[in-house]
């Protein structure tokens, strides 16, 4: 077959292609741009090992969305994703974690950040079987309520292997590998899911990190969602169960977790114009693995709450407050039959851009205010301003001295600690936006965290995060 005839053959087929497709007019394609600078102080204490104090890094995220509308109630969509560092298309990142009763787990990965990744891709099959039945099964977006319990897969501390770790905390992949069935009975709604965080990687802490398709070691979710729509107020309640097989440990203890159920709720409504609130609960119990070597079982039994109130002004500047009060439980002990530290499971939340990289969702109450307003005579300037008070629900075990994250951005930084006391600290955080165009927005951010008497003196230092850049969305 002579070069000719090949190069004829392709352009037709091409050619045949081409035409295939654009006879598809209801795909639809969407996607955004994000690149930001970011520079951060987290004064780790330069007489400790294994601290990263200052950096300042330039990365960017790209989105590409393509939504297709198929045979009747039949679509699919495909996102793909990529996150990276400028100037760096591969690394390696080596873990360490070390919780109170001293096992240690080690773990690392190689960043592939010059590759696209995938970051949605599911199918959706609208009245099946009969009218108010929606199934979506893929790789797609959960969340319930506020984003308390289910939201991000890998919360959002950290973020999967196709993300520099620098931005684990910044990261736009909020995707499940997920099924769903939805009964719309309007106002009500019921969702049951199961999603699968990860195959063969759910062993404790010390265990060797392996995969295979092990049915006994998944990260596996299994939960249902109830939702009803209020006839007046705005209003919205949500009741939920969840519950969570080979569940990731937290800091300090347990080392891992299993059968972690949550059962909680949230209801939320506007009084008037002016007046939006809202509250949020959960419990949690099951069990805890507290020690591996020997193994030692605890029962968990925690709890979480949440109270939110927004004021609107009703004026030319869109001017708005609001409060936010959240409490985590804790546990002081950690070696006794019962364990009470929340744990986060798969949150997004954050109590503000400093608090949310040292430290994790557990054993931490805070109290949150916040306001924004547009510029007078700039429509097109959004300002903004938080302050965050922070404690600890519950002291540390009086043995443990540094206090690491041990997950995220800053996961190697060692913090010397005060375990008799429970001030973390506060934080202000003020932001602005810059509408350039309709597709085009300016943003700057900046962040001061101002530590209290639970960092010891070698870590007193105010901590500073700045990151600024630009979003086109097309």
């Amino acid at each position: 077959m002579s070069k000719k005839f090949l190069l004829m053959l392709m352009v037709f087929s091409l050619a045949l292609a081409g035409s295939a497709f654009a006879a598809v007019e209801n795909i639809r394609v969407s996607g955004d741009i994000n690149i930001e600078g970011v520079t951060r102080g987290l004064d780790a204490g330069s007489e400790l090992p294994g601290t990263q104090d200052q950096e300042d890094f330039i990365f960017s995220q790209v989105r590409l969305r393509f939504d297709a509308d198929l045979t009747e109630n039949v679509a699919a969509t495909i996102g793909i994703i990529n996150e990276r560092l400028w100037g760096q298309d591969a690394a390696t990142t080596v873990y360490t974690v070390t919780d109170s009763i001293g096992n240690i787990h080690l773990d690392s990965r190689t960043e592939n950040t010059a590759e696209l990744d995938l970051d949605l891709a599911y199918i959706e099959l609208q009245e099946f079987l009969y009218e108010p039945v929606t199934v979506i099964v893929g790789r797609q977006n959960l969340r319930y309520g506020n984003g308390l319990i289910i939201g991000d897969p890998d919360t959002n501390m950290t973020a999967s292997t196709g993300v520099p770790a620098a931005i684990g905390d910044l990261s736009l992949r909020k995707s499940f590998d997920a099924a769903r069935v939805i009964f719309d009975y309007a106002p009500f709604t019921f969702e049951g899911f199961y999603a699968k965080i990860d195959e063969g990687l759910g062993q404790p802490l010390g265990a060797p990190v392996t995969l295979n398709t092990n049915v006994d070691d998944d990260i596996t979710i299994l939960g249902a969602n109830l939702t009803y729509e209020w006839d007046s107020y705005n209003g919205v309640t949500e009741v939920y169960a969840v519950s969570v097989d080979n569940a990731p440990g937290i800091n300090f203890e347990p080392t891992a977790a299993s059968d972690v159920i949550t059962l909680g709720g949230r209801t939320q409504l506007d009084l008037n114009d002016n007046w939006t609130i809202g509250a949020e609960g959960a419990i949690q119990f099951g069990s805890s693995i507290i020690s591996t070597g020997p193994t030692i079982t605890a029962d968990l039994e925690a709890m979480a709450g949440q109270i939110m109130a927004e004021y609107r002004f009703l004026n030319d500047y869109d001017a708005k407050i609001g409060a936010c009060y959240t409490y985590l439980s804790g546990d002081e002990d950690g070696t006794d039959d019962e364990f009470n530290n929340w744990n986060p499971l798969f949150e997004d939340q954050s109590p503000g851009e400093i608090l949310n990289l040292a430290g994790i969702n557990s054993n931490l109450w805070y109290l949150s205010f916040n306001g924004s307003m547009i510029c007078p005579g700039q429509e097109d300037i959004t300002l903004g301003l938080s302050y965050t008070y922070a404690m600890l629900a519950e002291k540390l075990p009086s043995a443990l001295t540094q206090y690491s994250p041990g997950l995220g951005p800053i996961a190697g930084n060692v913090y010397a600690v005060n375990t008799e006391e429970r001030d973390i600290g506060t934080e202000l955080d003020f932001w602005a936006t810059y509408d350039y165009t309709e597709d085009v927005q300016l943003k700057f951010l900046g962040a001061i965290f101002f530590p209290q008497e639970f960092f010891a003196s070698t870590n007193e230092d105010n901590a500073y995060l700045i990151r600024g850049g630009m979003t086109v969305e097309f």
